[in-house]
């Protein structure tokens, strides 16, 4: 990724956070379940499994932990590397609404954000 950015460019994806909960049944009530055995082991696949109505599907994504991330995107030639929860603006100030709280204390994902 970091070979198509130009010097100053942004890289934002979206990895597996890895402080996610590993019960999992934690993200039922979002549509979707993950499971990782054993939980939190960098390299190792993480199993999304996404249900909302009728619609089921699987996804495999990978596991590294925040250390991990960050030392290869150093490794690239990536700097100033920032982690963020995902927050809906609307809520930065207010209160979780009740629906939401679980999720944002534990999210699945976490917004990386580094410069080249």
């Amino acid at each position: 990724m970091g070979r198509v950015l130009k010097p100053g460019g942004r890289l934002v994806t979206l990895p597996i956070h890895p402080n996610f909960d590993p019960d999992p049944e934690y993200y039922a009530p979002y549509g979707f379940a993950m499971t990782q055995t054993p939980a939190h082991v960098d390299g190792t696949s993480v199993n999304l499994d996404l249900f909302y109505s009728d619609f089921r599907a699987t996804v495999t994504a990978w596991y590294w932990n925040f250390a991990s991330l960050d030392a290869a995107l150093k490794a690239a030639d990536f700097n100033s590397v920032a982690h963020i929860n995902p927050m809906p603006s609307k809520y930065r100030t207010a209160a979780y609404p009740d629906l939401l709280r679980r999720y944002l204390e534990r999210p699945h994902a976490v917004i990386l954000e580094a410069y080249r």
